[in-house]
């Protein structure tokens, strides 16, 4: 799914050199024949203009834009989470205290800890709230809300999601075009995979949060690498992360494709006796550094003026608050939380007590794992230093192998499944992390799959493949969330929104894989399946337990008091096991190459 493989042409803007699939030489302007030179015509056409926008929005685009639009208007009444709480708070923070008050103002316990970037973003929308309603600017201790406050902020949301919905098809418009003849699959999948995606709609849209946004600015530095636009592109990343701070996960991986594959001259033996290639490359990564300290320092100076810089960190790094959240992540500590809370009962059951906290076994581990406390009673302390150490590590194999790929034979979607694996990783081994950060990894997976269903050089078992571990991933990751939405109001909602896109994803992709089909693979008798034996029974069957038993079979065994905790955890523990399956064998080497 994230592996790293070969293609056939160097560049995606109009320095794209096409390269022969067989020889693998420059293929001279004369040589062109009409299948090359429409290839060419389309790589070479400008962009960041009207005119490549209008190109880029079809019909069918916007209309799907429209409809997926209107579900989110109807999704306007449904519950909303404290992360509502905590906008509008940081909307009247922005909007009536000054800058230096931002990051250091605790009145409300919804603190303000994302970066400054996307604190003015909530001061921008400040002002146009003090025209809706003027008391949503009021900073207090208690919640507010009203009807204004709920359909302003609610439309925010709908209304920025433009810029996630730009940035799928851009990533998709700078593709080497199938001939006229072949249907093309690229921005129909981006559209059904991205901005249909369930967790995006039940957690932006439902939830409340702006997590479109700041996908859509990832996505949008994406196709600017992939048109050959890097210093836009590291624009781009370093305002993302400014934006939210959780985007500087994906840093590696832009770092490593825009050193290794945009430097101008390249890293070839001998660059550092050449004397003219040094100077380009110094030139280049001084540029790359130059946009990051702009970036930066448009952002923090402020803060660095007013002697609020340590406040501002403080609140972006709070590691104090333990290696989990409240609500495990599907990942890896969640398999280390509840193997610790196995092992202490096991080692009670045979006589040893060990000195675990009051309700250890009937909880979570809320307020319990600070940055250098106990994070866990049977098993070793886990700290941020080993926590990090193993997100570098998992990691390695992928950059390293994207640092040494030679640029010519690079996929076009090997940017975003870089950026989607170590993602995973961050996900995966990262503190503190939160169960909807497997969006990070799902939308720049998804644009992965939609470049690679107009890749020709894939052919319909490794598209399958592909398409199929993305898929699982998708549905364990999503069902991962659906415990967030837990009024009784929204249990057929969120399910039905769920298996609505699942059948629409699994039919577009079979309709892919058909399309695939040729040549030797046509003639197999075995038709390419999406999903394996074991992936089949893990949606099908575990899933489908899991679900009955957290809102009948636990009340039925235990009670609703005794355990409270085992429903939730049941389902991030289960939901880990099926990342784990996905994650292990790229972390092990498969497919890198």
């Amino acid at each position: 799914m994230f592996g790293l493989r070969g293609a056939f042409r160097i560049g995606y803007g109009p320095n794209t050199r096409v390269y022969d699939k067989k020889v693998r030489f420059p293929l001279q302007k004369n040589s062109f024949n009409d299948h090359s030179r429409a290839h060419a015509a389309v790589t070479a056409r400008p962009v960041n203009t009207a005119a490549s926008i209008v190109r880029m929005v079809s019909t069918s685009n916007l209309r799907a834009f429209a409809l997926v639009t209107c579900v989110k208007l109807l999704l306007i009444p449904c519950y909303y989470s404290t992360d509502f709480e905590v906008h509008r708070n940081w909307i009247a923070l922005t909007g009536s205290l000054t800058l230096e008050e931002w990051y250091t103002d605790a009145t409300s316990q919804w603190t303000l800890d994302y970066p400054p970037l996307f604190a003015h973003f909530e001061g921008a929308l400040a002002r146009v709230a003090k025209v809706v309603d003027p008391k949503m600017l009021t900073v207090q201790k208690e919640p507010y809300t009203s009807f204004a406050c709920i359909v302003f902020q609610r439309c925010t949301v709908i209304f920025f999601d433009v810029v996630l919905a730009l940035g799928a098809w851009q990533c998709t418009s700078s593709l080497t075009k199938k001939s006229t003849s072949v249907k093309s699959f690229a921005a129909p999948l981006a559209t059904v995979l991205v901005l249909f995606s369930p967790g995006l709609l039940l957690i932006d849209h439902v939830h409340f949060q702006y997590n479109g946004l700041g996908l859509g600015i990832q996505l949008t530095a994406m196709a600017a690498a992939l048109k050959n636009k890097p210093i836009t592109c590291a624009f781009l990343f370093s305002i993302m992360v400014h934006f939210k701070h959780v985007f500087a996960y994906a840093a590696p991986g832009f770092a490593a494709h825009l050193l290794a594959h945009h430097v101008p001259g390249g890293w070839s033996n001998g660059w550092f006796n050449d004397s003219r290639r040094l100077v380009k490359i110094v030139k280049r990564c001084s540029s790359y550094i130059g946009v990051a300290l702009f970036v930066s320092i448009l952002s923090l100076g402020p803060f660095v003026y007013s002697g609020q810089l340590d406040a501002v960190l403080s609140r972006l790094f709070p590691f104090g608050r333990g290696l989990t959240h409240a609500y495990w992540a599907a990942n890896f500590w969640a398999l280390y939380s509840i193997s610790d809370k196995i092992l202490v009962k096991a080692l009670r059951l045979v006589g040893v007590t060990l000195n675990a906290p009051t309700g250890y076994l009937s909880g979570g581990m809320t307020g319990h794992g600070g940055s250098f406390s106990q994070t866990h009673v049977a098993l070793p302390t886990i700290t941020p230093s080993i926590s990090l150490l193993l997100v570098v590590l998992s990691s390695a194999p992928a950059l390293y192998a994207h640092l040494i790929t030679k640029t010519q034979t690079l996929k076009q979607s090997s940017l975003p499944r870089l950026i989607a694996y170590t993602n995973l990783c961050a996900f995966y081994f990262g503190w503190h992390v939160h169960e909807k950060a497997i969006l990070t990894v799902l939308v720049p997976a998804g644009i992965a799959i939609a470049i690679d269903a107009d890749d020709e050089s894939i052919g319909a078992k490794e598209f399958a493949k592909q398409a199929g571990e993305f898929l699982f991933l998708s549905v364990v990751g999503t069902y991962a969330l659906l415990p967030l939405l837990f009024e009784s109001r929204e249990y057929w909602v969120k399910h039905f929104i769920c298996v609505v896109w699942f059948v629409a994803a699994t039919g577009l992709l079979k309709e892919v894989i058909a399309s695939k089909r040729g040549g030797k693979e046509r003639k197999e008798s075995i038709y390419p399946e999406l999903f394996t034996q074991t992936q089949l029974v893990f949606i099908s069957v575990c899933l489908p337990l899991v679900e009955l038993y957290t809102p009948i079979g636990h009340t039925f065994l235990f009670g609703p008091v005794t355990l409270e905790f085992l429903p939730l955890a049941l389902v991030s523990v289960t939901c880990a096991v099926g990342v784990t399956t996905v994650l292990v064998p790229q972390i092990l080497g498969r497919g890198y190459m």
